[in-house]
């Protein structure tokens, strides 16, 4: 019987291994990789106040520069109709500063998330280095870090057993316990990541399993697609004659989606323009709408502001644009499913004041 947590981001690996892997250089790994692993904690409550709160902890680390991370899908607890989710992430100690987490996709069938740290423009992160995980050979030893129970940042050592585990995962002999989910493990020799923290067999001692990175290719790719969108929403806000715009960005591989609101036409040109110059991006689609900055009512702006504010405490306003025109609120951007965009039409609808509402959201599954 395999444990992993009752799905809850809890994991259960079991035993220390020892042997073969006491001479091996552990230096200078965990003082490299600090800064690349994430303490996650994930909690979710009814909309409506009633029953217990649900938290789930675990492991992440920093696979762009913007923020993106890999986990195990289960430690990031997942909405239902009846209940919001939220989920933050403390960089390198689960004492340091919360930052919001967003879900960017998850892998269900093979347990891996990709999720996004919402960090502040000028804060600089460090990357995991992945290696090769086909070219490891049993037997050889690995070094993991994550946060057990309810410790701080923590390594643990092992070495893998076989490659015969659940759908292909490794099995090893890493001694991790409760929170460690998702987290890297590293190949000493390198220093890189080869494999994810997963969970562990509550029927034999020294057993755990881990996630081949090769697994994680389909995420990584996505990744890289966010980072360029990232850049492109950096060179947006750098260029001082687009600092009235409310632009959203979101891509596809090597293709960017432009929504949102601009000043004028010249503007939703320079948007493109600008889109179009980062490197990786192959096409553009240019679907923002022109709008009268200078008409807003100073009621206009309050209802905006409070749109925003009731979609930031839904935690889906990092890709949903804002705009409002006499009590005519225009939500322009992207969703990642029409459950998501009609919930964010229906808050919207709540707020006083609001005399309509007109979608002009993209459904993307980004």
């Amino acid at each position: 019987m395999i444990d992993i947590g009752k799905r809850c981001g809890l994991i259960f690996l079991v035993g220390v291994a020892s042997t073969g892997v006491g001479a091996q250089d552990y230096s200078g790994i965990r003082t490299a990789n600090q800064n690349v692993v994430v303490f996650i904690h994930s909690e979710r409550v009814n909309k409506d106040g009633t029953g217990v709160r649900e938290d789930s902890s675990g492991t992440g680390f920093v696979v762009t520069e913007y923020g993106h991370m890999i986990s195990a899908n289960h430690v990031v607890l997942e909405e239902t109709r009846e209940t919001i989710v939220k989920t933050w992430g403390s960089i390198g100690s689960r004492n340091s500063a919360k930052y919001p987490v967003e879900v960017v996709k998850r892998e269900g069938d093979l347990d891996l998330v990709l999720l996004a740290l919402q960090i502040p423009a000028d804060l600089k992160l460090q990357i995991a280095q992945f290696g090769n995980s086909g070219g490891l050979r049993l037997d050889a030893p690995l070094y993991a870090l994550g946060f057990p129970g309810k410790s701080d940042l923590s390594p643990a050592t092992g070495i893998l057993s076989n490659r015969s585990g659940p759908k292909g995962r490794w099995q090893t002999t890493l001694g991790i316990n409760r929170g460690n989910s998702g987290g890297p493990v590293f190949d000493p020799q390198t220093k890189k990541v080869v494999a994810i923290a997963w969970a562990g067999d509550d029927t034999a001692q020294q057993v755990t399993y881990a996630i081949p990175e090769s697994y994680a290719s389909g995420l990584l790719q996505i990744a890289g697609s966010e980072a360029i969108a990232a850049t492109v929403k950096a060179a947006i806000r750098s260029d001082a004659t687009l600092k009235h715009s409310n632009v959203v960005v979101a891509a596809a591989k090597d293709s960017i989606m432009l929504r949102g609101f601009v000043g004028s036409n010249d503007a939703k040109l320079t948007v493109a323009k600008l889109a179009s110059q980062i490197k990786g991006v192959k096409s553009v689609t240019n679907d923002i709408v022109i709008v009268d900055f200078n008409y807003s009512s100073p009621i206009d702006y309050a209802i905006t502001q409070q749109v925003k504010r009731k979609l930031e405490e839904d935690m889906v306003a990092s890709k949903i644009a804002v705009e409002t025109t006499n009590g005519v609120v225009i939500l322009s951007g992207f969703a990642k499913s029409e459950v998501i965009s009609q919930g964010a039409i229906a808050t919207v609808r709540s707020i006083e004041g609001v005399k309509t509402v007109k979608n002009a959201m993209a459904v993307v599954k980004f």
